[in-house]
């Protein structure tokens, strides 16, 4: 599926029910007004911080503390869910064993419980979705639960998450 122009209608901060899909980006090297930016398009309302280490000193716009600041004053809800979900490598010998304990599951079940009741993201460094362990392994334990993954891409375009994830075209 090539990549879409504008989300979807959906959800506002007036509403009270909420479709539960579950969006994913990454910060890659852009700034933190470009993030609240593409997630204030995308009508985001809660953000799901997956790093393991949220304070990587290569981006230090997009420490912990910095993105508490900006979720906010966005008037976003911030929630670090790293522990449980960020070490998990898809590379990884133990991946398998990984999405099965009880940690990963429970993270997963905290991220469809926020998405039902606020649109919410799953956030990470990589920019492109296809790299990340946010299409490699917490996408498809979502989609395992009936739970659709939306991959924003950028400020407003994003891509249904399928299995297998398609390969970018070159550009």
């Amino acid at each position: 599926m090539s990549p879409k122009q504008r989300p979807p209608e959906g959800d506002t901060l007036e509403r009270t029910e909420v479709e539960t899909t579950v969006w994913t980006v990454g910060h890659g090297a852009g700034s933190p007004d470009d993030l609240e930016r593409r997630l204030r398009v995308a009508g985001i309302q809660m953000i799901v911080d997956v790093r393991a280490q949220p304070a990587v000193f290569r981006t230090p716009d997009f420490t912990k503390p910095t993105l508490e600041l900006l979720a906010a004053d966005a008037g976003l809800g911030y929630r670090w869910l790293g522990a449980s979900l960020g070490r998990v490598s898809p590379e990884s010998p133990t991946a398998s064993r990984a999405t099965a304990g009880d940690a990963f599951v429970a993270g997963i079940h905290e991220i469809i419980a926020l998405a039902q009741v606020a649109r919410t993201v799953v956030l990470c460094s990589e920019q492109a979705p296809d790299l990340c362990r946010r299409s490699l392994v917490i996408a498809p334990a979502l989609r395992e639960r009936g739970v659709p993954v939306v991959h924003l891409l950028g400020e407003t375009s994003w891509r249904l998450h399928e299995q297998p994830l398609p390969l970018e075209e070159p550009s």
